[in-house]
C-alpha cells in the first residue's frame, strides 16, 4: 500500500484521536484549506504559529486542519 492510501485510511481514526467530536464532525464535513506559506513558517522556522481573528472566522478549524497537514508531512 502506498503512503498516500494509507494515510487516506489513517485519517478518520488519527482525527478522532486528536480533537474532540465537534471538531472530528466538522473536519469531516468540510475540506479546509491551508496556506502552504503557513506550513513552510512552521517547519521551516521552528517555531510557533499565532491565528487571530473574531469569534466564528475559522480559527479553531484552521488549526486543526494545520495540525493534520503537518502531521501527514512528517508520516510520509
Amino acid at each position: 500500500m502506498i503512503k498516500e492510501e494509507k494515510w487516506e485510511r489513517d485519517l478518520p481514526e488519527l482525527i478522532e484521536s486528536i480533537f474532540p467530536p465537534r471538531i472530528t464532525k466538522k473536519l469531516n464535513q468540510h475540506e479546509i484549506q491551508i496556506d502552504p506559506h503557513d506550513i513552510e513558517i512552521v517547519m521551516e522556522e521552528e517555531r510557533g504559529f499565532y491565528l487571530y481573528g473574531g469569534i466564528g472566522t475559522g480559527k479553531t478549524l484552521y488549526g486543526a486542519q494545520l495540525v493534520l497537514e503537518l502531521a501527514k508531512h512528517y508520516r510520509m
